[in-house]
């Protein structure tokens, strides 16, 4: 069952609480479906050795900047994570289902999109998949630091999907962002907002209690700062990192996929290109 968000009052001291998570990482999935690990700081690029016959469908960043890989076998999947940093050993996870999209939370859990377009969570106990939702439910999803997954869900909205996001420790629905929010991709933030790249390409900034929540609002509920960019045409999948640094893949198309860039000033919206990385999926925590 959905529920709708209720209209809001503005409530300018209302903050969501941040996460104590420090450590950040970035990868990316290039189009020869290598994995390679971002410098935050210079952008250079290492390898990732993923282990024997591994061909990543999806990638995610758990606690400790730690990578975690999802691939296809034989009667389910795979979760391959890596046992530091640099990835330099590696421990399985095998998966009784197939999966399309993988996301980890800060408490490790890994959360779980199946083929069928359900969302799961794997229990860190025994491995077990706790189902979150019907089939035919979500086609992208992220965790953010509060323990709050969202996802795009399969429900249309102006060539878009509606977002909608679940406090999994408080036992409630899914909660559907009213219009005119709606997207194609998405990243939770270390502070428990997300986020999201809509149809057009612009990337928007949402509170998951709605519009007149940011502390910037003010009185305004109709404010515009949820609007973070109205360029269109701008971005084809976004990240934030475990810093809140959000990451994004352009349209531009360069050595490898889209050319990676990050936001280096959310004040005065300044993005910084980094030279001769391109991806075709991207990842940070």
């Amino acid at each position: 069952m959905t529920m709708t968000l209720p209209i809001l009052k503005p409530t300018p001291q209302r903050t969501v609480r941040p996460t104590t998570k420090t450590d950040s990482s970035v990868f990316v999935i290039d189009e020869n479906l290598a994995v390679w690990r971002c410098d935050p700081e210079s952008g250079n690029l290492d390898h990732v050795a993923l282990p024997e016959g591994v061909e990543p469908v999806d990638i995610c960043v758990g606690p400790g900047g730690l990578l975690l890989v999802l691939s296809d076998a034989e009667g389910g999947a795979e979760i391959h994570k890596a046992a530091d940093k640099l990835a330099t050993g590696w421990d399985r996870l095998e998966v009784a289902a197939r999966l399309r999209r993988i996301a980890c939370g800060a408490d490790g859990r890994v959360w779980a999109i199946d083929e069928a377009r359900g969302v799961w969570v794997r229990r860190a106990e025994d491995g077990t998949l706790e189902r979150r939702s019907d089939d035919d439910f979500a086609d992208e999803i992220s965790v953010g630091g509060d323990g709050r997954a969202w996802v795009i869900s399969t429900e249309e909205r102006y060539s878009g999907r509606v977002i909608k996001w679940l406090d999994d420790k408080g036992g409630g629905d899914w909660v559907s962002m009213e219009a005119p929010s709606a997207a194609i991709k998405l990243a939770a933030a270390p502070e428990g907002f997300a986020w999201t790249v809509n149809s057009m390409g612009a990337i928007w900034r949402l509170h998951p209690l709605g519009s007149g929540n940011f502390s910037e609002c003010q009185v305004d509920i109709d404010c515009d700062k949820c609007l973070f960019g109205g360029r269109r045409d701008f971005a084809k999948d976004i990240a934030v990192d475990g810093s809140g640094t959000v990451w994004f893949l352009g349209v531009k198309y360069t050595d490898g996929g889209y050319q990676l860039m990050r936001l280096a000033d959310q004040t005065a919206r300044r993005f910084q290109k980094l030279p001769d990385v391109g991806a075709i999926k991207l990842a940070a925590g």
